[in-house]
């Protein structure tokens, strides 16, 4: 493939060559391009029109979507589509995995797009951003739970659950509500899970009701819509809703994580002094009716520095948590079930990891699944470090760093994907910029560019509103498979999409 320049007609050797190949088969040609890279299959589009037929069967395109897409032991699952395999033509699966490539690519140069700017009142608790970069959740201030298509900007937002507390329980700031997404990647359509915890202190609270104190667990699907193109529509259902006792409270905005039946949480316990904080496991699935007496398990106490901080579930039993440059992994798999209110002593979880970063420990990513590890990516001043949890060692647990930051970030509150993150100097003459970095057993460098777009993500006047550096009023959020970056800002009530494919 790689020979003469010159046009086959103009080269009777490579002429020869083409001849014998366009004499086989098309089963036996597409088993040989079976083995080529797809930029190798782009190129052999430009050798002849026979060759160029053949690199557009399906069966190639499938086999490369398949491998780039599973987890892998040092990469998770990163890229899936919406809808099985077969809804979606050839060129359609290309396009897909080409988006990714080239996202990739031009996310290391800082090459991002404006594309839509959608003006709305913005105002929310928490977002979350779906993979593959159409479906954007948000659960606003009120409780409500809401998603858009960014495919499809301008229209209507779905409204999956309705406004919880009354303008008197968010005027004297005691509601809080929190929420975690857990996306199955072993769905056949993209599919996700969402726990919403609600709380309202009772004794602040003259119109309190047990409505305002519970969980939800909601599931997400995408199912066939009556058109003839893979597109689907977003559903959503809610599986279960239990209470929350009146005597506990949500310690924090991030406080939450769902990982198959378990929720996660920091509680503060409103009856002893002083609101001490316990780290709790709750298996969903066990409540049953408006009991409070349900079993949970409280893995660490008052007396645990990091019981105040959000415990991170990584599987196997097993919760990650931090407290300043200590880093810990506690082990729940032996704490007793109890359906009692806790006491200073009950926390039973035990310790199974410590590890130090030297910094500061500031914020984590989610949870990031290999087939043989759970990684999560932390922000420790300016420092951006991954913790790599090993699936049968939890003891042998690694802390490593991924990239150095050339100033402190500003907003204390950004995302942190798999292999990039996006970047605000604390220089006010900076720019926004992009941060490709790679994990120790992946091949690669670490670069840091600014983003080249005309319009700026995040303008630097702006960074003059400090209010502006916390979660709820701005917040960048983007899909590593499609390359998608959502900036919302609550102040101006803009939510903007931005693309770094250019096949986007």
């Amino acid at each position: 493939m790689h020979g003469s320049r010159h046009s086959p007609s103009k080269n009777p050797t490579r002429r020869v060559q083409l001849d014998i190949f366009h004499k086989l088969s098309t089963e036996i040609v597409v088993s040989v391009l079976s083995f080529l890279s797809w930029k190798d299959l782009l190129s052999v589009r430009k050798v002849s029109p026979y060759l160029q037929d053949a690199s557009k069967t399906k069966s190639l395109w499938t086999s490369l979507f398949l491998h780039e897409s599973k987890a892998k032991f040092n990469a998770p699952c990163l890229l899936r589509l919406e809808l099985p395999m077969s809804m979606y033509s050839s060129g359609e699966i290309e396009r897909i995995l080409l988006r990714w490539k080239t996202s990739r690519s031009a996310w290391r140069r800082g090459e991002v797009q404006r594309r839509n700017i959608i003006r709305r009142p913005i105002a929310h608790a928490m977002a979350h951003l779906l993979k593959g970069g159409r479906w954007l959740l948000r659960l606003l201030v009120d409780g409500s739970l809401v998603c858009h298509d960014l495919d499809h900007p301008q229209d209507e937002a779905i409204n999956i659950a309705a406004p919880v507390f009354s303008s008197l329980a968010l005027s004297d700031n005691t509601a809080v509500a929190v929420m975690s997404v857990q996306e199955l990647d072993d769905s056949p359509v993209l599919a996700a899970r969402v726990a919403v915890l609600y709380s309202v202190a009772k004794k602040h609270a003259p119109t309190w009701s047990q409505d305002m104190h519970r969980v939800d667990i909601w599931s997400l699907t995408v199912a066939l819509d009556d058109s003839t193109q893979p597109k689907g529509n977003l559903a959503a259902k809610r599986i279960t809703s239990f209470p929350l006792p009146s005597e506990f409270q949500i310690a924090g905005k991030r406080s939450v994580t769902l990982l198959d039946n378990e929720i996660a949480t920091n509680f503060s316990y409103a009856l002893a002094p002083h609101g001490p904080v316990f780290l709790t496991v709750i298996d969903w699935t066990k409540p049953d009716g408006r009991s409070t007496s349900y079993p949970r398990r409280y893995v660490a106490g008052p007396t645990a520095k990091d019981a105040g901080r959000q415990g991170i579930l990584v599987g196997n039993s097993l919760i990650f948590t931090r407290y300043q440059d200590t880093l810990f992994l506690i082990s729940y798999a032996r704490s007793q079930e109890t359906n009692a209110l806790p006491h200073r002593d009950c926390a039973d979880g035990k310790r199974v990891w410590q590890g130090y970063t030297g910094l500061f420990a500031g914020q984590t990513s989610a949870p990031f699944f290999c087939t043989t590890s759970t990684r999560i990516v932390i922000q420790c001043h300016r420092e951006i470090m991954g913790v790599i949890v090993k699936r049968d060692q939890a003891e042998a647990t690694e802390v490593v760093q991924l990239m150095s930051l050339p100033s402190r970030n500003l907003l204390d509150q950004t995302h942190l994907g798999y292999h990039h993150a996006v970047f605000f100097p604390d220089r006010m003459d900076a720019s926004t910029v992009a941060l490709s970095f790679c994990w120790p057993d992946e091949k690669g460098n670490a670069v840091s560019v600014p983003f080249t777009s005309q319009h700026k993500i995040l303008a630097r006047s702006a960074l003059n509103q400090t209010a502006l550096c916390r979660e709820h009023y701005f917040r960048v959020l983007f899909d590593e498979g499609s390359g998608r970056i959502i900036t919302l800002s609550a102040m101006k009530g803009k939510l903007v999409r931005w693309e770094t494919s250019p096949l986007a």
